[in-house]
C-alpha cells in the first residue's frame, strides 16, 4: 500500500487548563491547540502511534495522515470528578 490513515484522538489536545474550566462548555480545537498533554495511557499510546506514522513517512515515504477525531458517542469523561 502507498498510503495510510491513522485515527488518533483530540484528547491529546485537551490541556489541563481546558479540563479545569467549569461549566462543561464546548471548546474549539484546531492545529493551534496545545500543548500536547496525554492524560492517560490511551493518550500516550496514541501519541506514540502518531510518531510512528511520522517515521514511516520520513524513513519509507509512506503517505500518512493522522486524524484526531472527537468522541463518536456520549460517555463520561475519564477525568470527570463528580
Amino acid at each position: 500500500h502507498d498510503r495510510f490513515v491513522f485515527t488518533s484522538t483530540t484528547s491529546l489536545m485537551i490541556s489541563q487548563a481546558i479540563r479545569d474550566e467549569a461549566g462543561g462548555a464546548a471548546t474549539w480545537l484546531d492545529e493551534d491547540s496545545g500543548p500536547i498533554e496525554p492524560r492517560n495511557i490511551y493518550g500516550v499510546t496514541k501519541l506514540a502511534a502518531e510518531q510512528l506514522c511520522r517515521l514511516a513517512w520520513l524513513n519509507d515515504g509512506l503517505n500518512c495522515v493522522v486524524l484526531r477525531t472527537s468522541r463518536f458517542f456520549p460517555e463520561e469523561d475519564d477525568t470527570h470528578r463528580g
